[in-house]
């Protein structure tokens, strides 16, 4: 195995889209799971955060816009309270203000993991390109699923150049990560930079950190970069009927072996259940309108021996529901619900690795179900997992 003389890893340019770093909790500037990710990984591993322009705009538009939905509430209760009293109340916030302290607690944050903006590269952008795939909705635009007249995507393809740029500027001996858990945009940057051999993409802070893992197996940066491409196109590339997934054709197995976990389980058809019985009439039965299934990263799990090399890979069975409405008073009282379920499975699989990086004596190892969500089927989310 290619252990011997290993060069010191080379420099990781790791950037960011906003889906990495948002968090719902306006309150902190990003992610507690990105905090904790770096926090453990960034002394392993020789890298530096870069965070695009227009990820870092969007990050300061989403909580400024929540810091003025609360200093409305505050200026109605301050107006409520000045007639009440008749006496004047007031404040002294105001839009700008509170513009520039979220600013300033961004910078911040970014400032506190030695990190840097990234400036959009305006002077060498092909303006009249991007234009172009904006009005054929060539990727990363595509229609805009509340109205499919209108396209989206301009931030994406901002990033997109962005990310581009960085590749293009990079010393040799840099390595550019890219970590987007946005399909299209993701899929179309590694389209875009495929020729490059300093871009690399990864779906999830999960699916990263296992490329990090396996750079301290003291194998060649080389043999890293090279196996961990290598482990994804060998579970699964389109049009192959030799990768994993399709020869020993996991997504049948899986939706033979895990039927029952794979119906219908969501608390909305229980309310409807129990409104049903109150109102006696019959429940309410979730029919299976559409289904997609989706593969996604694979990770590095871990080594035994000198060349046994053991992976999980993620396949996602995404399913649109409709509860029917039943007949009687509960079709006045309840509407026809849609429910997205995403349903994960973990496939573990291992594999005798040459040094030159071909995959020899590959075995399932097994099938696990991991995690089931339940989603509003949402235009957003029906588009996402091209449920629509």
């Amino acid at each position: 195995m290619p252990k011997i003389r290993r060069k010191p890893p080379p420099q990781h340019l790791v950037i960011v889209d906003t889906n990495i770093l948002w968090d719902k909790d306006k309150k902190l500037p990003v992610s507690p799971a990105f905090g904790a990710f770096w926090g453990k990984n960034s002394p392993l591993l020789p890298m530096t955060l870069h965070v695009p322009h227009v990820v870092m705009g969007e990050l300061h538009f989403q909580q400024t816009t929540s810091a003025l939905k609360a200093l409305g509430v505050i200026t109605e209760a301050f107006q409520e309270l000045t007639g009440i009293t008749h006496s004047s109340y007031g404040h002294k916030c105001n839009e700008a203000t509170i513009r520039n302290q979220v600013r300033a607690k961004l910078d911040r944050w970014l400032k506190g993991v030695g990190g840097a903006e990234l400036t959009t590269p305006v002077a060498d952008i092909d303006w009249a390109a991007i234009v172009e795939g904006a009005v054929w909705r060539k990727p990363p635009f595509t229609f805009d699923p509340k109205d499919q007249k209108n396209e989206k995507g301009f931030r994406d393809a901002v990033i997109l150049e962005t990310v581009a740029h960085a590749c293009t500027s990079a010393k040799v001996d840099d390595l550019v990560i890219f970590v987007c858990n946005d399909y299209l945009l993701r899929t179309t940057a590694e389209s875009r930079l495929k020729a490059s051999k300093k871009f690399l993409a990864f779906e999830s802070l999960a699916d990263f950190e296992s490329y990090i893992q396996l750079t301290q197996q003291q194998f060649t940066n080389e043999f890293v970069k090279s196996i961990q491409s290598h482990a994804r196109i060998k579970f699964f590339l389109k049009g192959d009927a030799t990768c994993i997934y399709m020869k020993k054709d996991i997504g049948k197995q899986i939706l033979t072996d895990f039927a029952a976990e794979l119906d219908f389980k969501d608390q909305t058809k229980n309310s409807l259940n129990f409104l049903a019985q109150a109102i006696g009439t019959t429940a309410p039965t979730a029919k299976l309108a559409k289904q997609m299934v989706w593969i996604g990263s694979t990770q590095f799990a871990k080594l035994e021996g000198e060349r046994e090399f053991h992976w999980i890979s993620r396949v996602d069975i995404a399913r649109l529901f409709e509860i029917e409405k039943s007949a009687g008073l509960i079709e006045i009282a309840m509407p026809t619900v849609r429910r997205v379920q995403v349903v994960g499975f973990d496939v573990n699989w291992k594999a005798n690795v040459k040094a030159d990086g071909r995959f020899h004596d590959i075995e399932v190892v097994g099938i696990t179900k991991a995690e089931t969500q339940s989603h509003e089927a949402s235009e957003d989310l029906m588009a996402r997992y091209r449920l629509t």
